[in-house]
């Protein structure tokens, strides 16, 4: 199966749990669920979010392991937030200008800093809840699907973005587990490339796990390479 190349020119980092931050061809600076401080396996370098550049913030929902630290990364760096238009008002209150705020809701899609950010749905716990397909100037379109359980209509993000590489869940518990995960890669999606994420279940929890490595498995002949991305690695894609 294929490794990732570089070819896109697309930096990827895996900062445990949901976070990641992504750096473009052009060098902007995407987080996405840029649980930061408190999270307890996130790289040193990235703990204090007053003091790290950023040029986009996107986060799937407000739970505090996936909203995060946004608010504070935004007011430091500038950087504007892509959000669904239900937090519009909570992150204000927290002190995010709001022309820094891109509103969407489901099928909106915002032209920030050289990528597309395009929103999809999550089912999860806590509404609103989203996930995002991030198109890049290379042609690499990432999905990160949020907290989700699998659904059907993965099949309608696959028609409609078709993106190479998946950020997907396979922790279970409050997401998809590692075998409704490799359906969703398997059935639905299709990516040439997935990097699992969200596990293990509980956020507090940084005991080893074998979640990745069972959704590994189960993907084994299906031409899909996953990614087994180490908190603090960074990736090109």
């Amino acid at each position: 199966m294929a490794k990732p190349t570089g070819q896109y020119r697309v930096k990827v980092t895996w900062l445990w749990r949901a976070a990641f931050r992504f750096v473009s061809p052009e060098g902007k600076i995407i987080f996405i669920d840029p649980w930061l401080r408190d999270n307890p396996m996130c790289p040193a370098e990235y703990k204090d979010p007053g003091k790290l550049a950023a040029d986009v913030i996107l986060f799937t929902h407000s739970h505090y392991d996936h909203e995060g630290d946004t608010a504070e990364l935004a007011k430091k760096s500038g950087a504007r937030v892509v959000a669904i238009v239900d937090l519009m008002e909570s992150l204000k209150q927290k002190g995010v200008a709001p022309e820094q705020v891109a509103a969407l809701s489901y099928g909106g899609t915002a032209a920030v800093a050289g990528i597309t950010a395009s929103m999809v749905p999550a089912w999860h716990t806590t509404p609103p809840s989203v996930g995002f397909v991030i198109g890049f100037s290379s042609g690499l379109k990432i999905y990160h699907t949020g907290d989700t359980c699998l659904f059907s209509d993965m099949n309608l993000i696959k028609s409609l973005h078709a993106p190479q590489l998946a950020l997907i869940p396979v922790g279970g518990t409050y997401t998809m587990d590692d075998y409704a995960a490799s359906l969703a890669c398997r059935d639905y999606l299709k990516p040439q490339y997935v990097i699992p994420m969200h596990y293990p279940a509980n956020p507090r929890d940084t005991s080893p796990s074998d979640c990745a490595e069972k959704f590994r498995h189960h993907l084994q002949g299906s031409g899909i390479e996953v990614v087994m991305a180490r908190p603090g690695e960074t990736i090109e894609f």
